[in-house]
């Protein structure tokens, strides 16, 4: 199983009115998001996505109508392939999105 190389508390954006609390890790060259005790009870489902596919890092603006999943405050946007943007609630999404861009870039250890 590759180490893990960064975590950090989040709550992962599933819907216009829901947000699964957990944990974004990267391990090895995948990020994955996995949500707390609480939420798998409520049936809530681990995400993964390679970093190799991630094509941005960034703090997505304000959203009104996205009030109920963390809209009112800027969140963290993963861009993955043609248009397609993951949003998590974190603090300071521009500085996480930094954190992330630099493990991303950083060269993996040998994994033995």
């Amino acid at each position: 199983m590759p180490r893990e190389r960064w975590k950090k508390k989040v709550s992962r954006v599933t819907g216009r009115f829901k947000a699964v609390g957990g944990e974004l890790v990267v391990e090895g060259e995948t990020l994955h998001f996995r949500p707390s005790a609480l939420e798998r009870r409520l049936h809530a489902e681990d995400w993964e996505v390679p970093l190799a596919d991630v094509t941005g890092f960034r703090a997505s603006p304000l959203s009104v109508l996205d009030a109920f999943s963390g809209g009112l405050r800027p969140r963290l946007a993963l861009d993955v392939g043609r248009g397609t943007t993951h949003l998590f609630v974190v603090p300071e999404p521009a500085k996480v999105a930094k954190e992330l861009l630099s493990v991303a870039v950083e060269p993996v250890d040998d994994l033995t």
